[in-house]
């Protein structure tokens, strides 16, 4: 069942990786066609509308991540018409929440003058309000087929929605090229996502219809008290993660908008939409392995959980710090390129977005564990904290020290709140002893980053590199001494072992 698990784990990442991939590259494209013929203020719009929408799928309150850790029993156990009342069950609450996003997107539509103060910069006021209306409508969309994209995931076959995601933003992003150099029409090019959200819904459902045809079946068993009731119990928990996450990640576009400028929105985005496609293949990747922890929760024994866990919390590590420390270093590089030298933020600002990047990043393994063992019941008050402090940090130091004190504000919140809180639940009420090593271990991770960090800032501040080449060279350089630096730092622990087994097993197609 190991053997199945990890094959499962690695078949998801190596599709969600590939897919994604491929997607990066369309969207820089797409974001160069963008940047030439469209006014930047279009993509502090992009950004900012993209914000507020995270704030509608409050609506979702957490029931996809309680629904889906109540499938992860009967999957393994095959009890197919727990499935089928469980799938019912979501189907009618996702429907729900499709029309809600919809109703409360056009109330909200009303208001937007409260998080947009110039809008000299385009035609009529109106004009936003039917882009935004735009955004509203492929959101509430995107719920309707959203429900058999979870199945698939929790019967660990997220590659086949990799695939069809990929295929769609593919096709999408093509489009999108096409209609910006032709008609260069921002309503078109939006109206483009609605079509794109339909077609990968039905594609989905097609898709998850042939793989469990009970599914269409019409009778369904009444859905057991006991398994309603962790639902309940669960959605309630993750109500509170919800609302703290959703603030916490889409306030910070609209804190700049606000407090600093539709400007700065839009220069910030070019650098937010390079992280978040490396932070969207990387989510991707370690939530392909929620369904396999899920698995070995629901089969194991809480010992070998946590050497699994140890194991994916150093991959973790690996995989972030060396993101993290080649973004730092590269960014500015790689968007004055891109873009022009006019589009850069300066160096500090830049470190600072990359350090929120990792820490953020190396919380993935405790929330996999949690959601899989379904322990977020117990901190469920944590994000509300979390969110308030953000914003009562990020407003006042936004408005002194711009993007800066944005970012600053979100690291103080999730470092005072998150980190703590997270993993001390995740250890007593799963693994069910000291948390102590392990924020030790996170603590030896943090020093290591900040090290090569400094170390990679010294060595490129001498040897100055520039253009294509100069970036393709730093790449080379720091991707090659990290790995270095942490085979020699971590050559004798059962992780790396582990690591470099799975690696080797991969190459050789046993896996």
């Amino acid at each position: 069942m190991m053997i199945s698990r990890t094959k499962n784990s690695i078949r998801n990442i190596v599709f969600t990786l590939g897919s994604y991939f491929v997607i990066l590259i369309l969207q820089m494209i797409n974001r160069t066609m963008f940047v030439k013929y469209l006014p930047i203020e279009y993509l502090g719009v992009n950004g900012l509308f993209s914000n507020i929408l995270s704030l509608l799928s409050l609506t979702e309150l957490g029931i996809g991540t309680a629904i889906t850790y109540s499938l992860y029993m009967p999957l393994s156990n095959g009890n197919i018409e727990v499935i089928k009342s469980i799938m019912k069950l979501y189907r009618k609450l996702y429907m729900t929440i499709g029309c809600a996003v919809l109703i409360m997107g056009v109330i909200l539509g009303s208001v937007l003058h409260i998080f947009i103060g110039d809008i000299s910069n385009f035609e009529t006021y109106q004009e936003l309000q039917v882009y935004f209306l735009i955004y509203v409508i492929n959101t509430s969309i995107s719920y309707l087929g959203s429900y058999k994209r979870t199945l698939l995931i929790c019967d660990q076959k997220q590659y086949i929605t990799s695939i069809v995601s990929a295929a769609c933003k593919g096709l999408l992003t093509f489009a999108q090229i096409f209609e910006i150099i032709i008609f260069r029409d921002y309503k078109w090019y939006l109206m483009l996502m609605i079509f794109a959200t339909v077609g990968e819904n039905i594609l989905l459902t097609s898709i998850s219809n042939k793989k469990y045809p009970y599914l269409k079946s019409k009778y369904t068993q009444k859905l057991d008290m006991k398994i309603l009731k962790d639902i309940k119990k669960n959605v309630f928990a993750m109500m509170f993660h919800r609302v703290g996450d959703v603030i916490i990640n889409a306030s910070d576009n609209m804190i700049i908008t606000r407090f600093a400028s539709l400007l700065l929105t839009g220069l910030y985005s070019n650098y937010v939409i390079i992280i978040s496609s490396i932070r969207t293949i990387l989510n991707q990747m370690f939530s392909a392995l929620t369904a396999s922890v899920g698995n070995l929760v629901a089969e194991s024994d809480r010992k070998n959980d946590y050497e699994i866990f140890k194991k994916i919390l150093f991959i973790n590590y690996i995989i972030y710090s060396l993101c993290a420390v080649s973004l730092s270093m590269l960014l500015n590089d790689f968007i004055e390129i891109w873009l022009g030298p006019e589009y850069l933020l300066d160096k500090k600002t830049v470190n600072i977005v990359c350090l929120s990047f990792y820490i953020t990043g190396m919380l993935k393994t405790v929330r996999i564990f949690r959601d899989a063992a379904g322990v977020f019941y117990y901190d469920r008050y944590k994000p509300v904290a979390e969110a308030v402090i953000n914003i009562a940090l990020s407003i006042p130091l936004t408005i002194k020290y711009q993007i800066f004190g944005t970012v600053i504000g979100t690291i103080v919140s999730n470092l005072s709140v998150s980190f703590w809180i997270e993993g001390y639940v995740l250890f007593k009420y799963h693994f069910r002893f000291s948390s102590v090593k392990y924020f030790l271990q996170q603590f030896k991770y943090l020093i290591i980053y900040i090290v090569l960090l400094g170390l990679y800032e010294f060595i490129f501040m001498i040897f100055s590199c520039t253009g294509i080449g100069g970036l393709c060279i730093k790449a080379v350089i720091i991707s090659v001494s990290a790995v270095l630096v942490n085979f020699l730092l971590f050559r004798k622990t059962d992780e790396l072992q582990y690591t470099i087994s799975l690696v080797k097993k991969l190459i050789d197609g046993k896996i």
